[in-house]
């Protein structure tokens, strides 16, 4: 997809022949080409549709990765039902379907279920995603893209069969739900027919993080103590100014930890990460629920990750997270979070820089790597704070200086 203006274009050829022939196809983005100008369909119902000129949407694994450019369609049953969503045997290139729902267009994304091929039922590697749970008057976003890089023309067909639930419009008692409330976790449907979630221990979700108050910050712990509570799909998108060394949704495939910063001024801050194992993601994020990452540092080795000189601001609440590739799942990790600039922020120095110890029988005072101000003590004779004791006459001494 091209911005609107003028581009050149050069041929040369690769002979002598100097006569040529030049099409140019441009495709038009089709109207349902973003998610808030999604395409109304219903149960029971066939929408013709193509993903040519469509933009790519990077919404991550719903059930499938995302490659391909898609299309969105906007589905709200007035049933409570059983569907399915296909394209099977009914497209010209190999299709994916993804299913989410969201508040409205503008919000974040939580997959329902999603799916590239159904073979051999479907041929063309076509799709037929079956066995999607819909309730009625909830809105859900149908993304049909494809595998890879491809695009084509297919046509949508939407099957409801309605179920009777314990829970009209919400689902059956002991159903997994989402209560709204990020400080919960573990939502289930009660005997009362509400949806209620288990408040979990500090780190394990962005509602309850563990807090950093004050800076220099160091912790270490282990994934494997937070649990798996979010999903590919709920790491946003690089803001525009983020400061990044690798970026994957992938790298939110595992057990996470979270904490949480707000500053009280203006300033820049290092985060880094040590002592870790591999395919670890370390992300620094705003919003909760997450609405964008400004730090970012992912990669497959073990060498330590590092997010520096990030901006904050004062009064706005940063979201530190780890996680990793869905394998290995969890990681033992070291967390520092500094003021930028100097290896011992309390002491504004660097390993290595001289200093003061305050012992004046000490010399070639420096910082260590434990951020402390040592030196070396001095021998008789070397300042006069501590001289070579002559204590009686006469006195005789061979020596170099």
């Amino acid at each position: 997809v091209y911005d609107a203006g003028n581009y050149f274009v050069r041929i040369r050829p690769a002979n002598a022949e100097q006569t040529f022939t030049i099409e140019l196809n441009c495709a038009t983005p089709p109207e349902n080409d973003l998610i808030c100008n999604a395409e109304a369909i219903s149960c029971d119902a066939d929408a013709v549709g193509t993903t040519l000129g469509a933009t790519f949407d990077d919404v991550g694994t719903c059930g499938t990765s995302n490659t391909a450019p898609g299309v969105w369609y906007e589905f709200t049953p007035d049933i409570d039902a059983i569907a399915s969503f296909s394209t099977c045997n009914q497209a010209d290139f190999d299709t994916k379907i993804s299913v989410f729902t969201a508040a409205d267009c503008e919000s974040s994304l939580v997959c329902i279920g999603g799916l590239d091929d159904t073979f051999p039922t479907c041929t063309g590697n076509t799709t037929l995603l079956d066995n999607i749970d819909v309730f009625a008057g909830q809105t859900y976003f149908v993304l049909v893209h494809g595998f890879s890089a491809q695009q084509g023309s297919f046509t949508l067909s939407v099957a409801c069969e309605e179920v009777v639930l314990d829970c009209p419009g919400l689902g059956n008692i002991g159903d997994a739900c989402d209560d709204g409330d990020p400080a919960t976790v573990n939502d289930v449907i009660t005997e009362d027919c509400e949806c209620l979630g288990t408040p979990p221990p500090p780190g394990q979700v962005c509602g309850i993080p563990i807090d950093v108050t004050e800076l220099p910050y160091q912790d270490i712990d282990n994934t494997s103590n937070y649990g798996d509570d979010y999903q590919t799909t709920d790491l946003p998108p690089l803001a525009p100014d983020a400061i990044s060394n690798g970026y994957s949704t992938l790298y939110f495939g595992g057990d996470e930890v979270v904490y949480a910063y707000t500053p009280t001024e203006d300033q820049f801050i290092d985060v880094t990460l040590s002592n870790h194992g591999s395919w670890v993601g370390l992300f620094v994020i705003e919003g909760c629920p997450f609405e964008s990452t400004v730090g970012s540092h992912t990669a497959s080795d073990a060498l330590g990750r590092e997010i520096e000189n990030l901006p904050v601001t004062a009064g706005v609440t940063y979201y530190v997270v780890i996680s990793t590739w869905p394998a290995p799942q969890n990681t033992a990790y070291q967390l520092n979070i500094n003021i930028a600039g100097f290896d011992c922020p309390d002491l504004e120095a660097d390993f290595g820089d001289p200093c003061d110890d305050g012992d004046p029988l000490t010399t070639g005072d420096v910082i260590t790597l434990d951020c402390e101000c040592v030196g070396t003590p001095v021998i008789p004779g070397q300042i006069c704070d501590l001289p070579i004791e002559v204590s009686s006459l006469p006195y005789l001494t061979t020596d170099n200086t």
